[in-house]
């Protein structure tokens, strides 16, 4: 290829050609290629290319100019998959959210983006942005006092850079997924300051630059309001480890934009009220946040009130401060039906209406694929079903909700 440089081309069966005439601009169209030796990559639209117009699952979308038409020796020719048929390149989340200028993202999994091509490529196609669904968690990063282990995070941030993806930090200090040593070894207040303080330095560090926002803490607050008392850290430290922690986190790093998560707060209410005040304080005193995350783990029965819920996110973000929806799934109750399905796409939708409403910056899924989802094991199988792709990686009607959400 004349104009970028391609490891192969392939001539298509059915394609369409772009110029400057026709409604589709260059200017905002990436055109993405999968190289004969493997690995995606992206590459801005220009005049002169034609585009092969394969569905939205495709596994391959191949881009060459007139005068390279022609296949090369050792190429072959992309393999048509399952779904999405009839959709041009750039009917993905990713480019819809990033015509908003916002980030749409997945949880994942860096064992199985290294084992299964699929997931990885539907990753890598639908989101710009991800979050380590287990291997940052301080369980994971440092097992043993002193020992940190950063090589699956590191290679989910790796994939990340290379698809240029942005990274969201999950999370700092949790009462859940702690090391034993963390939280069985007694510690008295200040030694529980002291490995809180270790452990968000080491991890700040290494990550320095690579990660655009930490979730600091994760779910301090009770589901009626107030603070989480069974918290191995709120039963060491008291209830001012929250704040210990973000000034901690902003001492590692000066950049880094950190954020409080917890669940339960999708709607107005006592939770949400608490939050509220707490962030609102934070503010007033000098402790550094500058944001929340709202987690948005709702069953399909859970209808929102959007002007409610959006007048609930928008008094956050009137305090100057950035809202992520970072865990999003929505579970069908099982025996599941196609009724079921589309009533999940129009709760998608009204979801990512609340968003668009509230002027929340990133919207991020708790997973992508049915094949991988916590909610069966989570609900005893009770529920199942809950994220945008089925588990053969095609998408559903909640995908199309959300696309035609975000392109509205």
């Amino acid at each position: 290829c004349l104009l970028m440089p391609l490891s192969c081309t392939s001539p298509p069966r059915t394609s369409r050609f772009f110029s400057p005439k026709t409604p589709e601009s260059f200017a905002s169209l990436m055109i993405r290629v999968r190289r004969c030796g493997g690995g995606l990559h992206d590459w801005p639209g220009k005049p002169g290319f034609e585009l092969e117009n394969h569905g939205a699952a495709d596994e391959y979308v191949h881009v060459w100019t007139r005068a390279e038409g022609k296949k090369r020796a050792g190429c072959r020719p992309a393999e048509k998959k399952r779904g999405g048929k009839g959709m041009i390149a750039d009917q993905t989340l990713r480019m819809a959210a990033d015509r908003r200028n916002l980030l749409v993202g997945a949880a994942c999994s860096p064992h199985l983006i290294a084992r299964e091509p699929e997931y990885a490529q539907t990753l890598a196609r639908e989101f710009n942005c991800l979050v380590a669904e287990n291997c940052m968690k301080a369980a994971y990063v440092q097992p043993e006092r002193g020992r940190f282990d950063f090589g699956p995070a590191d290679r989910l941030v790796a994939f990340a850079e290379e698809n240029r993806m942005r990274v969201r930090g999950h999370t700092l200090v949790w009462h859940n997924q702690m090391p034993e040593w963390m939280k069985t070894a007694g510690f008295s207040r200040e030694e529980a300051l002291g490995v809180m303080r270790d452990h968000i330095r080491g991890v700040l560090a290494h990550f320095k630059g690579r990660v655009f926002c930490w979730d600091v803490v994760n779910e301090a607050l009770a589901d009626g309001g107030g603070w989480r008392m069974k918290s191995p850290w709120f039963q060491m430290i008291g209830p001012d480890y929250v704040e210990a922690a973000f000034r901690f986190a902003r001492e590692a790093d000066p950049d880094v934009l950190l954020f409080y998560n917890d669940y339960g707060m999708d709607q107005p209410g006592s939770k949400a009220d608490e939050c509220y005040r707490m962030v609102r304080d934070f503010l007033d005193r000098g402790v550094p946040i500058d944001g929340v995350g709202f987690q948005y783990h709702l069953g399909v029965e859970n209808h929102l009130d959007r002007s409610a819920c959006a007048a609930n996110v928008r008094r956050f973000r009137e305090l100057g401060l950035a809202v992520h929806f970072t865990e999003m799934d929505m579970g069908i109750r099982k025996p599941i039906t196609d009724e079921l399905r589309s009533q999940q796409a129009s709760e998608y939708a009204n979801r990512v209406g609340i968003a668009l409403d509230a002027g929340v910056s990133a919207l991020v899924f708790w997973g992508f694929t049915d094949k991988y989802s916590w909610v069966p094991s989570f609900t005893k199988g009770e529920y199942d079903e809950p994220l945008l792709f089925d588990s053969s990686y095609r998408p559903k009607p909640a995908w199309k909700a959300v696309f035609d959400a975000l392109a509205s």
